[in-house]
């Protein structure tokens, strides 16, 4: 299809696609082509990060964030169309629970069996 401009100036700039536009910016946001230990400080990885650990008000406990992943999505785009549901996918966080004992006057971790 030809484009007919009606304007006194010329067409200086191309529109961007602004799809590719959002899609990558998700992609960037879950980095789901990188493995685990491989991840940029940024997007989810980022969120979790500055969000652990968690620890109690004694600082007996601590709860620390290991990594995420994502999960294959349930059902297919053309099955959630026709579901009326939305496409999602799980997002599964492995955490690790800290205990500290005091030996000493001194909080350490202590060694779980």
């Amino acid at each position: 299809m030809k484009q007919i401009s009606f304007g006194k100036l010329e067409q200086g700039m191309e529109m961007p696609h602004l799809l590719d536009i959002q899609t990558q910016a998700f992609e960037a946001l879950l980095q789901t082509d990188a493995a685990a230990h491989e991840r940029e400080d940024v997007g989810l990885e980022r969120v979790f990060k500055d969000l652990f650990p968690i620890t109690d008000v004694h600082e007996n406990f601590s709860l620390e964030f290991v990594r995420y992943s994502l999960g294959e999505p349930k059902y297919t785009v053309e099955e959630c169309i026709e579901r009326d549901m939305t496409y999602s996918a799980p997002l599964k966080a492995t955490l690790q629970l800290v205990i500290n004992e005091e030996v000493n006057g001194v909080k350490r971790p202590r060694n779980i069996i």
